[in-house]
């Protein structure tokens, strides 16, 4: 097996396994995921920070996608996010059109090993499911952070995107 090989075993191997964030996760009942109907695939995709609205400087939620498919010509895209909730369910898969009244900020071009690391570090990000401190946009900060430590992204990618969407860093829980 040839490096490529195994890193993609290794990566499908870890999202097979049963776990409270693997692929084959049910999400929650107030999440209507379409992700069986439209799974994600192993072309290269653009990876694009969705920030609801246009006033960056709000309180704003933010989320990671990618586009799997489209149906009756609106796109299925897939989303990384922390939910209003503070839960992390993965993967979730919607038929919203998030580019309207929204800024699209480009992260990059990744294969399906590189989307399935993100999914992996987004696994890995902490959080308190009770904060009202940090929200979706620290959770966001740090799995970028994450991405450039493991080099999916670099510095200067980190920081162009921060410029355009100052997330904020985390804070001590009041």
């Amino acid at each position: 097996m040839n490096s490529d090989s195994t890193v993609m075993h290794d990566a499908l191997h870890y999202y097979q396994q049963p776990g409270p964030y693997s692929l084959h996760q049910t999400v929650g009942s107030n999440n209507c995921s379409v992700h069986t109907e439209y799974p994600d695939d192993y072309s290269v995709k653009e990876v694009t920070l969705y920030a609801a609205g246009y006033d960056i400087h709000s309180d704003h939620h933010v989320l990671l996608q990618w586009l799997n498919s489209t149906k009756d010509d609106a796109p299925v895209a897939q989303i990384v996010q922390l939910t209003g909730n503070y839960n992390y369910y993965a993967p979730i898969v919607t038929c919203t059109d998030t580019t309207i009244r929204n800024q699209v900020i480009p992260v990059g071009a990744f294969s399906r090993i590189q989307r399935d690391q993100i999914l992996h570090l987004a696994n890995q990000v902490k959080f308190q499911n009770s904060s009202t401190t940090n929200n979706c946009r620290v959770w966001l900060r740090e799995l970028l952070m994450a991405m450039v430590d493991e080099e999916l992204i670099t510095q200067a990618k980190f920081d162009e995107i921060i410029e355009v969407d100052p997330l904020q860093m985390r804070r001590p829980e009041q």
